[in-house]
Formats: C-alpha cells, structure tokens, sequence
C-alpha cells in the first residue's frame, strides 16, 4: 500500500484539507487512513497507473441498497476510461448497486468522465475555514448533551426537514423518507460515537445543537482544528441568536484545547447557511462536486 504514495494527487479527501494542509502530509494522512481501515476499503489496481479505491457506506447500504463511496482514483491518461467501466462492472459483481463520489470543481476531465460514465450530479459542497481568535465565552444556557437529561428524540425532532438541500433529497432515486433515516441513523452513530454535540436550553428545551469533532492532533499536519459537522436550531426560536452562540460556545471550548483552526461544510444552494458561516468569519477555501450511481 505504501506505493500508493507516489500515486496520488490532489483530488484526495475530496479536496477537505486542500489549501490548509501541503500535499505530501495529505498523502501521508490518506494512506494512514487506508492502513487504519483495511476492513472497509478496497483497492482495485487494474494495471500499473490505474487505481480505484473505495469504502464501505454503512447507513446507505443500511436504507437503501449495497453502497460503497469512490474515495479516489487514478488513471493513466488515454486508458482512464476504460479502467473505470472496469471498476463499475467489478463494482457490479460485488453486487454495489449505489456509489458515491466527489471531485473538486476544479478537476474538469475528471468531473466530465463521471457524467459520460453514468454518474449524475447531485449536489454542490462548499467547504469553509475559520482561525478562531480570542473570544469570551458565549451563553450559559448552552450544555453538552451528556451534562444534560436531552437525548436523541428531543435532537431528532429538531432534524426535521434541516437537510432538505442535501443530496439525499436532491436524488430522484431516493425517497424523503429513506433520507431521513439517513439523516437520524447517523445522529444515533454521533451520539453513539460521543462526539462534542452542545445544546442550546431555552423554557426547558432544546432550542437547538452543534455536533463538532474536535481533533486534537492530527497525525499528518501541525494544524489543529475542529470539523463542524452541523448547526441546527428549532424553528420556534430564529433569529434569537442561538446559532451564534453555539458556534462561539464551540470555538471557546476548542481554543481551550488550542485549537486554532475549525473546518465545516454546506451546500451552494443552503444560502442561510452560506450567509451565517461568512457572518461569523468563515471563508470558503474549497468546493466539490458531488456524483452518485446507480447500477441495474
């Protein structure tokens, strides 16, 4: 697997640390995330030059069929093509009805391949980069989850049409309601998982929560940072700031572990999202397209 090294380029991580990170410590992180899932990724390597690598979907294959992601791959130029129809059909075999992918918007031929092959756009991911600054903390009405009698119904009642933007809901081949299992089952795997999640209590409810991975020290770059994976709010309490002060209570808590950086992402078309990000002194340092396929 250590060969892959001198193989890759920058369409790894979906173009996630692209921009924040140099690219031989990408390299590093990805096939240190290769050797630490040797269960779930396969690696389809056709001929020399040409390699496909994959994971496992659990919460897909879970709703909607056998699914596995195209993590990247590679291919020598005039033959590329050809491998991939190759890799589609090895996919096939192994009874993948559902892959999904994402290329940065910048990777032309590449994006332009996956259309001829099948592929269908489905959505556009804008992903955002903060330094976070001394700042004071921000609410006192805001926990996190464990310091608090909430559990997973009173977040999932919040999840209610919050990701209507997604690809999910933006493919025709999957229903509303397998999208929200979607969305709720992998709530159940963060919960789970004991990730940061902060709520916000007004009148003795959830007025709304922020799940954060804060990762103390990544193995391939100096940078610390902090991923939000999302920010929700109950429509009963808008526009009383309580996203802000999530995001602050948040920032607080990681520049106590001295963390300094914090990643998050969202779709082109989620505009209220778009425009509370930059508020908040976000910028966009990347975009990627993403793909899905469907087999026979």
């Amino acid at each position: 697997m250590s060969n892959l090294l001198k193989a890759l380029d920058e369409d790894i991580f979906y173009g996630q640390f692209d921009g924040l990170v140099g690219s031989q410590e990408l390299k590093k992180a990805f096939i240190e995330y290769l050797e630490a899932n040797r269960d779930s990724v396969s690696i389809n390597e056709f001929d020399t030059g040409n390699i496909f690598i994959s994971s496992n979907l659990e919460y897909e294959s879970k709703n909607i069929c056998k699914a596995r992601k195209l993590l990247w791959f590679r291919g020598k130029e005039g033959n590329c093509l050809e491998k991939f129809k190759q890799y589609i059909a090895d996919s096939g075999n192994k009874g993948y009805k559902f892959i999904s992918t994402a290329l940065s918007t910048g990777s032309y031929a590449k994006n332009n391949m996956l259309s001829e092959l099948g592929f269908k756009y489905v959505n556009t991911k804008l992903l955002f980069s903060k330094e976070i600054k001394q700042i004071k903390k921000a609410d006192k009405s805001i926990y996190r989850l464990e310091d608090t009698d909430f559990g997973y119904l009173q977040l999932k009642k919040i999840m209610r049409n919050a990701f209507k933007y997604s690809r999910f809901y933006n493919d025709r081949n999957i229903s509303k309601k397998i999208a929200d299992n979607l969305y709720t089952d992998w709530l159940k795997a963060l919960i789970a998982k004991n990730h940061d999640i902060y709520v916000s209590v007004k009148e003795k409810e959830v007025a709304g929560f922020m799940v954060v991975d804060a990762n103390h020290a990544p193995k391939f770059s100096s940078m610390k940072y902090g991923l939000m994976y999302f920010v929700l709010v109950d429509r009963k309490f808008l526009n009383q700031q309580v996203g802000t002060n999530l995001l602050h209570f948040a920032e607080w808590q990681m520049l106590k572990m001295n963390i300094r950086y914090f990643l998050t992402n969202t779709q082109v078309t989620n505009l209220p999202a778009v425009k509370f990000y930059i508020k908040n002194g976000f910028y966009i340092h990347n975009s990627v397209n993403e793909y899905h396929w469907w087999g026979r």
